[in-house]
């Protein structure tokens, strides 16, 4: 519960460009948001906000990708 929280507030101190485009869609997972907001910066941050804000990425997709790198 407590990392509930704590990505929650990584959340919550993300660049109001991409909460307010974030709220307006029903298609981007917390999961996403999370990976957005462990950017360093506000412009990491909006860097990974467009890579994957329209990838359809989701965390089991990510860690099997992430997995098959690991592999080679």
């Amino acid at each position: 519960a407590s990392s509930t929280i704590s990505e929650i507030l990584k959340i919550n101190k993300l660049p109001d460009a991409i909460l307010n485009e974030a709220k307006t869609r029903n298609d981007i997972s917390q999961w996403v948001l999370v990976q957005t907001a462990k950017g360093k910066n506000p412009e990491k941050q909006l860097e990974k906000w467009e890579k994957l804000k329209n990838s359809g990425l989701t965390q089991k997709a990510f860690r099997k990708e992430k997995n098959k790198d690991a592999e080679k």
